[in-house]
């Protein structure tokens, strides 16, 4: 019963961390990828049910891609 009930409770773990999300979460280099891979700085704070609003990106002196405060850097499927 104890390894059953582990056992359900670290799925749950496992799922519930795959959905946190958030401006932290983004990946180590992504400011870096954007040179070569289509990204955009999308709006923080915008409902899943929406689309969110998207600005330029910022391009820092070293070549690396960056938001305004209040948007976050994540990747797009422009390539498709």
């Amino acid at each position: 019963m104890n390894l059953r009930f582990f056992m359900l409770a670290a799925a749950a773990l496992a799922l519930l961390g795959g959905c946190a999300g958030g401006p932290g979460s983004a990946e180590p280099n992504l400011g870096a990828a954007c040179q070569l891979k289509p990204c955009a700085c999308e709006k923080i704070d915008t409902p899943f049910w929406k689309r969110a609003e998207t600005v330029p990106l910022e391009w820092q002196a070293d070549g690396s891609a960056t938001c305004p405060a209040g948007y976050v850097l994540r990747r797009t499927d422009a390539e498709k």
